[in-house]
């Protein structure tokens, strides 16, 4: 402090912590102290999305599903100093480089959801090897929102059924081949199915 101030100087501060705050002073022996409490601060503006899932991952980062494991994704919305934003009424959209996903429906936040609200994606096709999928939320109006969620490492589910490839034009007597693959419930392979299969024909008399 100067003669000039006259014991009175304004100050300028910038709190980036949503709640209510507090600011103290004091002189640098610690003699003279002073506070005000209650400082209500709010949110800033909506910038952007944080979103998480509750699934743990392994040694390479990745987290491992089943075909047709539903995965609970929460979205938050929030502000550039990484509070959620108070009354955020935007609309969350979703996408997923697996194209099967069951995705959510465009969702428009509510008072009631208090900037929070925890989807459902389930990821249906399997991936290939040194492929991860993806999910995507973006604000519906602010594609510079979009978020993105990888990782995800998916293996097919139980075996559903077979399929059978056969040609469609056959002689008599010639033999051919006949081509199952074990499937589930998504049209994945199975690569780990080890049961015992046998042949029918409405032939009669066939070499099966």
């Amino acid at each position: 402090f100067t003669t000039a101030d006259a014991g009175v100087h304004t100050f300028s501060a910038t709190l980036r912590t949503s709640g209510t705050q507090s600011i103290s002073v004091r002189d640098a022996t610690g003699a003279l102290n002073g506070s005000q409490a209650g400082i209500s601060v709010s949110s800033a503006a909506f910038v952007g999305y944080r979103v998480s899932v509750p699934n743990p991952t392994d040694s390479h980062g990745h987290v491992l599903l089943t075909a047709g494991d539903a995965i609970s994704v929460t979205v938050k919305a929030m502000d550039a100093f990484g509070n959620a934003v108070t009354g955020y009424k935007g609309k969350a959209k979703f996408s997923s480089t697996d194209t099967q996903a069951g995705l959510p429906a465009d969702y428009s936040f509510t008072a009631a959801d208090a900037r929070v609200h925890t989807f459902t994606v389930v990821l249906k096709t399997t991936t290939p090897n040194a492929v991860v999928w993806s999910i995507n939320v973006v604000d519906a109006s602010n594609a510079a929102t979009l978020v993105t969620l990888t990782n995800f490492e998916v293996t097919n589910a139980a075996a559903a059924k077979f399929t059978l490839s056969i040609p469609s034009n056959i002689t008599v007597g010639t033999q051919f081949s006949v081509k199952v693959t074990v499937v589930d419930a998504f049209g994945n392979g199975v690569k780990n199915y080890f049961g015992t299969i046998h042949f029918a024909n409405t032939a009669g008399i066939a070499g099966l």
